[in-house]
């Protein structure tokens, strides 16, 4: 999932799911997880990919 999320512009978990083929109920449980460890960001436009 982690590589569904694009480094530049946001994405809803909806075009996430679709993008990994996770389902969306997993991708939403997923995302803050990501995000607490550093590897997603939340934004306006959607989550990205963190930048390291």
């Amino acid at each position: 999932m982690h590589e569904a999320l694009d480094k530049g512009t946001g994405a809803s978990p909806e075009r996430i799911a679709e993008a990994s083929g996770v389902s969306l109920e997993r991708v939403r449980a997923v995302l803050p997880a990501l995000e607490l460890t550093g590897l997603a960001d939340r934004h306006e436009t959607g989550w990205c990919r963190a930048k390291s």
